[in-house]
């Protein structure tokens, strides 16, 4: 079995020779946490993957939330819009029903 100092020295020398910034082995598990719940995959899963045994361990050391004010305001607004426009052409078919008797 590879020691994970071992695995990090190596990383960030690969990482040195391609010329990109090196991260930890907990920033990439981080990052696929995240990035995996971001996805919709299911907590158990991503908690199996990456040999976890309980389920907030996941969610509550490794998940960082990518979504932020801005995006969720978006998609609020979003729905919003979509639900008038939904009431919108409710009251217009009542109308018409009312109307065309």
């Amino acid at each position: 079995m590879v020691k994970e100092s071992t695995l990090c020295v190596s990383l960030q020398k690969f990482c040195n020779y391609a010329g990109v910034t090196y991260k930890s082995t907990h920033t990439c598990r981080r990052s696929y946490v995240t990035t995996c719940l971001d996805n919709d995959m299911k907590l158990a899963q991503v908690s199996a993957n990456v040999g976890h045994k309980n389920k907030s361990t996941t969610l509550n050391t490794y998940y960082k939330c990518k979504n932020n004010y801005e995006d969720n305001m978006e998609i609020q607004n979003k729905i919003f819009i979509l639900f008038i426009y939904i009431l919108h052409i409710m009251t217009i078919e009542k109308i018409f029903k009312i109307a065309f008797r």
